[in-house]
């Protein structure tokens, strides 16, 4: 990045915190993985998006907590959920199926429903 396009982001930055008037403290939320084989009931208040170095994921934020899928679980979760705006209900469970294509293979599965 050029010294001009730092500097131009650099500034932008600045006036952006000096016209802010309060500072936003974002309350961390605890990061909880569901057990397997269990049926989850979760009030979800928001849907994280995103991309890591492991690929694409879902976050579902609760009240309490924040539950995070990647891999199959996070296209699960996606397909589910869709665009569906928060809050909303789901009910879910995560399972380990036998994979058709290579014997012996287990991946991870998202069985879900909104309610």
């Amino acid at each position: 990045m050029s010294k001009n396009k730092q500097m131009e982001i650099t500034d932008f930055i600045a006036s952006c915190d000096e016209a802010g008037e309060e500072q936003i403290e974002y309350e961390q939320k605890e990061r909880v993985e569901l057990d397997r084989n269990i049926i989850h009931s979760l009030n979800v208040e928001a849907v994280i998006h995103g991309e890591n170095q492991f690929g694409e994921y879902v976050g579902l934020v609760t009240e309490e907590s924040v539950t995070f899928f990647g891999g199959y679980e996070a296209a699960d979760v996606k397909r589910v959920v869709g665009s569906k705006a928060a809050p909303f209900t789901i009910e879910l469970v995560r399972t380990q199926v036998d994979s058709k294509k290579t014997e012996g293979r287990k991946f991870n599965k998202v069985h879900a429903k909104l309610l």
